[in-house]
């Protein structure tokens, strides 16, 4: 796997420390992500970015727990990421991790693709 892309999935909170090298879906499986992602705002016709939340609800949690915030604001960040940054199993705009195979990472599958051969550059904004 490319360097580029690796050193993205860490910085995105990717844990990379299994990636050998040898295949690329072995590498795929040996990702893993210990936290939740999220998607970046970006402008739309309706509003623009810096006006979006940045995570669905996250205003509303933090004017709930104001009087938190005002008595101690490590403890409003605590509850903000035990709820909003750990994997859950409800959802609140954000996206899971799941290392799986699909048939064109699959060897001796009809549509497998040597991934040698083609360039993910064009797939992701770097």
């Amino acid at each position: 796997m490319q360097k580029e892309i690796l050193d993205r999935i860490k910085l995105l909170g990717g844990n990379i420390d299994a990636v050998t090298g040898k295949s690329f879906s072995e590498d795929i499986l040996s990702i893993t992500f210990d936290t939740v992602l999220y998607k970046k705002p970006t402008d739309t016709p309706w509003a623009k970015a810096e006006d979006e939340e940045p995570i669905y609800g996250i205003g509303d949690f933090i004017e709930k727990h104001l009087a938190t915030y005002k008595e101690n604001s490590q403890a409003l960040y605590d509850k903000i990421i035990d709820k909003y940054y750990r994997l859950t199993k409800e959802g609140f705009g954000q996206m899971f991790w799941v290392a799986t195979l699909f048939t064109l990472f699959k060897e001796g599958t009809d549509d497998f693709i040597d991934q040698e051969e083609v360039d993910l550059k064009e797939s992701f904004e770097f």
